[in-house]
């Protein structure tokens, strides 16, 4: 629990409504709810974040080097914590964050029947829609993947998440996840997705892989794959609209001829479907 860390005890709400903890050296803690945020406490000194981020990471900070060089690493919880500040690099990009100033803590939690708009989507006929959702950060496609995979898990599907970030499942130390996803779901988490997808689809004969945040080619070769294995996709993408999300070249070839027959574009507030386009071209 994040009220387990001294920094963050009594500062937070504890009516459930918390998504996100922003931290800030000089300056107080931001809390946001669904509703707004509000600044709460005296500011946040150096030292303060310097021992949260030890404390996050079980004083163990080497063992989660690789993940803050990117800027970010996950709680067991399935918080995702981001960090920036000053950086280390050389000629081959970043090596390293060798001070953070400010931590943003985007808060996981489970929200049954965050998937509901989308459902009827992805079950037409009796058959099972690949979907891709869209939204800027923070608006809540992690949850309604993980609600979705969820309840097609409780309807008889196979589902296969691969949570390369442990930000769906929220997996414990002994890799078991935390979170709700019904009894038919198999969790695969600790590699890059594209080789957590592959590894899926050839080991667990799965209805449906389900993933977080695809970009890369390699992510876009996987869910072709899968789809060429016989296998439905549900997956998110960082995107503002439809239009935006062509624009990118990692999704390009997945929007305009993949796999993907069923389009939902998150906006305005978190797990709000604003769009739902279909692969004909056809509006929702």
């Amino acid at each position: 629990m994040l009220d387990d860390f001294p920094l963050l005890r009594d500062r937070l709400p504890d009516d459930g409504t918390l998504t996100e903890v922003r931290l800030r050296i000089g300056q107080p803690v931001e809390v946001r709810m669904a509703s707004g945020g509000r600044l709460v406490g005296p500011e946040v000194t150096r030292q303060e974040l310097d021992e949260l981020l030890l404390q996050m990471t079980g004083y163990s900070i080497y063992a989660c080097e690789e993940r803050i060089r990117q800027g970010f690493f996950t709680l067991p919880e399935g918080h995702r914590v981001g960090l920036t500040g000053r950086y280390a690099s050389d000629k081959g990009g970043v090596v390293g964050l060798t001070g953070a100033l400010s931590m943003c803590i985007r808060v996981a939690r489970a929200i049954p029947g965050a998937a509901d708009p989308l459902m009827p989507r992805l079950i037409e006929g009796g058959r099972l829609k690949s979907a891709l959702i869209l939204s800027p950060p923070g608006l809540g496609k992690t949850t309604m993947l993980r609600d979705a995979a969820r309840q097609l898990s409780l309807k008889g599907y196979r589902v296969a998440l691969a949570d390369e970030r442990g930000e769906l499942a929220a997996p414990a130390a002994g890799g078991l996840p935390t979170m709700a996803l019904g009894p038919r779901c198999d969790v695969a988490t600790g590699a890059d997705k594209a080789q957590l997808i592959e590894r899926l689809v050839r080991s667990m004969a799965p209805d449906v892989v389900v993933t977080d945040e695809l970009g890369g080619e390699g992510d876009a070769r996987a869910v072709y794959e899968a789809a060429c294995a016989g296998v439905a996709v549900l997956a998110s993408a960082h995107a503002a609209d439809f239009p935006s999300a062509r624009r990118k070249r990692g999704l390009a070839p997945l929007l305009e001829d993949g796999p993907f027959e069923v389009f939902a574009v998150l906006g305005g507030a978190p797990g709000r479907i604003v769009e739902i386009v279909d692969a004909r071209g056809g509006r929702a």
